[in-house]
């Protein structure tokens, strides 16, 4: 499970198409909080895969999720069906 938060930290520190995403999601000074997301979901996955400090590496992560679940899936602002889908099937992963 926690491959997919490694690959996610590496997506957020290496492409520019996450940043675009940001702006477009009107999250402000976007580069800086994909760059911070990425070193967080890095750090988090790292920490529970070895077990250094597990559990806050563990805390932290779930904490990031929903923050970045809410700001960035909120499906309940959008018009457009497909993307208010598209978002709210996301949003819902975290629920999971």
């Amino acid at each position: 499970m926690m491959a997919i938060f490694v690959r996610s930290g590496i997506n957020h520190l290496t492409k520019e198409a996450v940043v675009g995403y940001a702006q477009f999601k009107k999250i402000p000074n976007a580069q800086f909080a994909v760059r911070i997301s990425g070193v967080l979901y890095l750090a988090g996955s790292i920490g529970i895969i070895f077990g250094v400090w597990g559990d806050l590496a563990a805390l932290l992560t779930a904490l990031l999720l929903l923050i970045v679940t809410i700001t960035m899936h909120n499906f309940w602002t959008l018009e457009d069906a497909a993307a208010k889908a598209t978002d709210q099937l996301m949003f819902m992963k975290i629920l999971r």
